[in-house]
């Protein structure tokens, strides 16, 4: 009975399950709760990884559109996390397990994450290499607990408070560690398509010579993929595929400093954005509805089915299109094990993805069997036909005119694109392009003011899926100013500086710890490498007052101390175009060493058609010996 079930919670609470036992465990609750969001709430917190978590969801739920609406609506705020997609913004209320529980997966990140960071440290443990905002080996930024400033570390927030509304961004998923599988060109378009983010013409064929069609994608990606090839005329040092010019870096700390000065006003201005995303129309039959019912399975108990029947405002979820269009797999590392089919239009998972243990078994042993064969088959044209069913949905909401604010059209592709990609390993080009297709789309749509638009949430939601995070400056080419002071503030300057590639323009706020130590690399570079690289600069002790005349980079800025403690500091790098031009020679060595500072792995930095080294490499370690006390007074002066 129903006290079996608390006692299997229970005995469960504190240990970690894989597929099987947590299947095991599904199958006896649910024959007591008969409600199948219910005891996924409770199995699935305690599962031992997210691949492992979403194989059990689309096991039990065949994939069923509206089965995965209500478990998704069951998990709210909780569901990205324990499929293993953390990076967004937040705002949890406390007093709620579910948020409480949501909070606890993305401490258990954090921890996870930094202490690889950690152990990668040249000078000891914990002592190089920290990314975060407030120099406290946390993946939470511009934290806020019921209306003031805090910080998110295990030991403030052990126990979890029970009460208080907390929000924040989270900017710390997985990194890849070695041989993962990156989706190809051609594979994504076939994706894309699949979603319905690539143009097609009134007769339904996708233009070559139109904006955000098939051939026009690929070509974008070829003109990317061409110019992160482009190498220094001595062959040693990769060209900048994007740079930013000096007034457009000006734009972009003004704006960066908006972000941060009307951080207070985000949850009430988040809230008041999701009131325009509200959709209020049945975009399959095309009839406009006030109201609609949650369609209530045969299992869901009488108190869940007068729930169900309360009528809602429709919110179409992104989950039913994401689980087939995305991979499952048994091995968490790998996760872009999946096939496509004729054209493309279907994307499914391999066959023994959506099987128990015991159907795997069976299926092996009886695999030359030709019932077996045509039930695979039969699986596999229903799989398909669901795919095309909600293809046509999404493609009824995306054209749908009447009553349907843009706004809403592209929240919901927002939820479909990272429900898609979230699980698979793509490059910058890939992400580029997807930005440009969307902005297609849905142009700079935006819930709030001054905290992006919704194709910087597509940006923040897949960020830890670009393998290539060296060649991340083609991202930044599609998007506008204030897109990019906002992509900075939520993602940090840390996670998407490039030392190895300096050449571009940014200011930078020297009270911010991030800013600040991509400055001291800047102040690094100019000394150490020869000819004139700072081609403009310029200082301002404060927004309000103007520049100081004349100002240049002097030998106090070589330490910590001498560094201003404030101030707006903007330049342009300038490393002689690759052909050491006004005698300008980048310092490989020195640029490689800097990675350590920065979220990008030295090991990370191959080309596109290479792999990770099999020997772990760490130029920081030797160029550290040899320039002991520039990184102790300067670098990691103070530990700012």
């Amino acid at each position: 009975g129903i006290g079996d079930v608390t006692m299997m919670t229970d005995a469960t609470k504190n240990s970690k399950t894989r597929y099987n036992e947590a299947y095991n465990i599904y199958k006896t609750m649910y024959k007591e709760i008969g409600d199948k969001a219910a005891v996924l709430i409770k199995v699935v917190p305690g599962m031992m990884n997210p691949a492992d978590a979403r194989q059990l969801i689309s096991k039990v739920t065949n994939d069923d559109r509206i089965e995965l609406a209500r478990i998704k609506m069951a998990f709210g705020v909780s569901y990205r996390p324990m499929l293993g997609s953390f990076n967004g913004y937040y705002m949890l209320d406390l007093s709620k397990e579910l948020h409480r529980l949501c909070l606890s997966r993305l401490l258990e990140q954090s921890q996870t994450m930094n202490h690889k960071r950690k152990s990668t440290s040249i000078i000891g443990f914990g002592k190089v290499g920290d990314t975060s905002q407030h120099g406290n080996w946390t993946s939470f930024r511009n934290e806020i607990l019921n209306g003031e400033f805090v910080e998110i570390t295990p030991a403030k927030f052990t126990p979890i408070h029970h009460s208080g509304i907390l929000e924040f961004d989270f900017s710390g998923g997985n990194r890849p560690t070695g041989g993962e599988l990156v989706l190809s060109d051609k594979r994504l378009s076939k994706v894309l398509d699949n979603i319905n983010l690539i143009k097609h013409n009134s007769h339904g064929k996708s233009s070559s010579n139109m904006a955000g069609s098939h051939d026009w994608m690929m070509k974008k990606l070829a003109e990317w993929g061409k110019k992160a090839r482009v190498k220094s005329q001595d062959g040693r040092t990769s060209m900048p595929i994007y740079s930013a010019s000096a007034t457009r870096a000006l734009e972009v700390g003004l704006m960066a400093d908006e972000f941060y000065d009307n951080l207070l006003t985000r949850s009430e201005a988040h809230r008041k954005g999701l009131r325009g995303e509200e959709v209020k129309y049945d975009f399959m039959s095309d009839e406009p509805v006030e109201e609609m019912s949650i369609i209530s399975s045969p299992d869901i108990s009488s108190k869940h089915k007068r729930q169900s029947q309360d009528s809602v405002k429709m919110k179409t979820s992104a989950a039913a299109v994401a689980v087939l269009v995305s991979p499952s797999s048994n091995n968490s590392s790998h996760s872009n094990s999946f096939s496509t089919d004729g054209d493309g239009s279907g994307v499914s998972y391999s066959a023994g993805d959506e099987m128990g243990e015991e159907e795997e078994q069976s299926s092996l042993a009886s695999s030359q069997d030709t019932q077996e064969v045509e039930t695979s088959d039969a699986k596999l044209l229903l799989r398909q036909r669901k795919i095309a069913e909600l293809k046509m949905r999404y493609f009824k909401l995306l054209h749908f005119k009447k009553g349907i604010p843009v706004e809403a059209k592209a929240a919901r592709f927002c939820e479909l694109i990272d429900e898609t990609l979230c699980q698979l390993w793509i490059l910058s080009r890939h992400l580029a392009v997807i930005v440009l297709l969307f902005k297609e789309l849905f142009g700079n749509a935006q819930r709030t003011e001054f905290f992006g638009s919704y194709a910087v949430d597509v940006i923040v939601s897949l960020f830890s899926r670009v393998i290539d995070l060296h060649n991340f400056e083609c991202v930044l080419e599609t998007i506008d100013s204030r897109e990019t002071a906002v992509l900075y503030g939520r993602l940090g300057m840390l996670n998407v500086f490039n030392p190895m590639k300096p050449e571009t323009s940014l200011e930078l706020s020297l009270d911010r710890r991030d800013e600040r130590v991509v400055a001291k690399m800047i102040v690094y570079l100019s000394a150490d490498e020869p000819g004139i690289n700072l081609t403009y600069k310029r200082f301002q002790w404060k927004r309000e007052l103007d520049p100081t005349p004349g100002w240049d980079v002097t030998e106090s800025w070589m330490t910590d101390e001498g560094l201003a403690t404030h101030g707006k500091f903007c330049f342009t790098y300038y490393s002689g175009e690759g052909r050491n031009k006004f005698g300008c020679i980048p310092n490989m060595e020195l640029r490689r060493a800097l990675l350590q500072l920065v979220l990008i792995d030295e090991n990370e930095v191959v080309e596109e058609d290479e792999s990770m080294p099999d020997e772990y490499i760490n130029t920081g370690i030797t160029h550290y010996e040899q320039n002991r006390d520039m990184w102790l007074t300067l670098l990691l002066g103070n530990g700012r």
